[in-house]
């Protein structure tokens, strides 16, 4: 069976000796209407699905049907049967190919709506003619007249017969609700044909997907509006940086550089020019070693609040160290080389309590008269989203991004699920993050606490590739995560569930990343 097509008629003819089964489009119109051409926002990744389907009856039963998905782009399915049932009372959930038994033979509608995960819906009606055995083949050139609708909830079908309204058989639209809590959802934009136009409050907000209102040919009108219990998305990604923290991070001023001071027996520090490709400026700051071991050039930096983010980075070259050579923000290694190119390095940390971090390039273990070079050291604060409030803690958070194409050791993402302000501000939570580092990709799962980050066991794995998105699932204390090469396409689960969550109930969310990512939704849905 050929996969439908709004241009012609379709006709299943089952030849069996007692029974003939029919399936018709409603109306070219009508599925056309239900179809429209691809018409994402402005920075939606995700193509608009086409609802299809084709059917026929068992030859040996003809009141049992088999319903085959054709669809496009659709990631949900949910069928309407036409004789008051569906694949939830049928308890099919959303299954894609479904079979069904009609009580008696007829004609039904049946209806598949699906949905992408961004919510966007397609809907495709069909009229199908059922026969007993020994039965009569019902009329198919004429479409029995429906029942004026009743007065329209959410959920209420898209599609209407033609001739029911005296302009079209459905008109659709799209409009953005918005809420400060993920509960209550008010208009955020007039409701116009496809409305791109993303809600202006940082809270949550979401696409819905339905029919305009149109007039009855006996007068009086209706809306309805597509059931909206899909994904809810947030406004797109809006990160930014806060100012410098170190004194001469460029080492263009001064000889030796301003700000930086030498540490160790008889070490020394000076200024250089052997500035990296592309570096701001054209000074390095050299650490010469001396007696003593780990010879190191510093500086204590400018104070950073309590309850931040921060992107610490920097540049390093090895010029002729027996070992290596480390760029640290106190204790924590951001980058280090034993060649003689210039390597760089960044993380994200996360400061509950206000600090001064000392920031160093040090020469490991007995350097006499060797010599390091470090330039282009930053650390700023990470202005990060409004924090989401999602509807549930039961959740699915899925963040998308653009990776660089020639990315450094420690470029990063952060996805944090379930965070509230009393926990973030002890900083105790989670963060699913996605990492570079060793020259390959990897996702873990980090249990911050008080700042600092230890690996959750189970989700998570290395040398992932690249990806565009990732995933976070958690129900009560499971966790699962996911991530995507193509745009939510296709998700691929990374390690195994987490089964010890100890923060169950908080419903705050957000994410952020590294300079050199660019960030995009932050996505809700209902945990899997």
């Amino acid at each position: 069976m050929p996969d439908p097509s709004p241009s012609i008629e379709l006709l299943h003819a089952a030849a069996i000796a007692q029974a003939e089964a029919t399936l018709h489009i409603l109306k070219p119109s009508a599925l056309a209407a239900n179809n429209p051409p691809p018409c994402p926002p402005p920075g939606d990744p995700l193509p608009f699905p086409s609802a299809q389907f084709t059917a026929n009856a068992a030859p040996d039963a003809p009141l049992h049907w088999f319903f085959h998905d054709a669809s496009q782009n659709g990631g949900r399915h949910k069928w309407f049967f036409g004789d008051g049932t569906s694949s939830d009372t049928e308890g099919l959930g959303e299954f894609q190919n479904p079979s069904h038994v009609y009580a008696a033979p007829g004609q039904y509608y049946v209806t598949l709506i699906i949905s992408n995960p961004e919510g966007r819906m397609s809907a495709a009606t069909y009229l199908i003619t059922v026969l007993a055995s020994g039965g009569t083949l019902l009329p198919t050139n004429t479409v029995p007249p429906l029942a004026e609708p009743a007065s329209p909830v959410i959920g209420d079908a898209m599609t209407y017969t033609p001739g029911e309204w005296d302009d079209a058989a459905s008109i659709e639209f799209e409009r953005w609700e918005q809420s400060a809590d993920g509960v209550t959802w008010t208009s955020a934009a007039a409701d116009m044909p496809n409305d791109d136009s993303a809600p202006t409050a940082s809270q949550f907000g979401r696409r819905l997907r339905g029919a305009e209102t149109a007039t009855r040919d006996a007068g009086g009108s209706k809306t309805v509006y597509s059931d909206p219990t899909g994904y809810v998305a947030s406004l797109h990604d809006d990160q930014s940086l806060g100012s410098e923290t170190v004194s001469n991070g460029t080492m263009e001023t001064g000889s030796p550089p301003t700000g930086w001071a030498a540490n160790g027996t008889g070490a020394s520090i000076s200024s250089q020019s052997d500035e990296r490709t592309g570096g701001a400026g054209t000074k390095a700051l050299r650490v010469t070693g001396g007696a003593g071991t780990n010879p190191n050039g510093r500086q204590t930096t400018a104070q950073i609040a309590a309850e931040k983010f921060v992107v610490q980075a920097g540049w390093v070259r090895n010029v002729d160290t027996s070992s290596g050579v480390f760029l640290r923000f106190g204790s924590t290694t951001i980058v280090s080389t034993i060649g003689t190119s210039w390597v760089a390095g960044q993380r994200i940390m996360y400061n509950p309590a206000a600090q001064t971090p000392i920031v160093q390039l040090l020469l490991s273990g007995s350097q006499n008269t060797k010599h390091g070079h470090v330039d282009d050291v930053s650390q700023k604060e990470i202005v990060a989203n409004t924090q989401r409030t999602a509807p549930s803690a039961t959740m699915r958070l899925d963040f998308f991004y653009t990776l660089p194409g020639s990315p450094v050791e420690g470029t990063q993402v952060w996805l944090l699920p379930r965070i509230d302000n009393t926990e973030l501000a002890s900083g105790n939570f989670y963060a699913v993050r996605v990492l570079y580092t060793g020259g390959q990709w990897n996702v873990d799962v980090q249990d911050v606490t008080g700042g600092a980050l230890s690996p959750l066991s189970g989700p998570g794995a290395t040398n992932v590739g690249a990806t565009d998105g990732v995933r976070v699932n958690l129900n009560g204390t499971a966790i699962t995560v996911y991530t995507t090469a193509n745009s939510g396409g296709a998700w691929t689960q990374r390690g195994t569930a987490g089964t010890a969550l100890s923060r169950t109930s908080a419903t705050g969310a957000n994410a952020v990343h590294t300079p050199d990512v660019t960030g995009g939704q932050l996505v809700y849905a209902p945990a899997d």
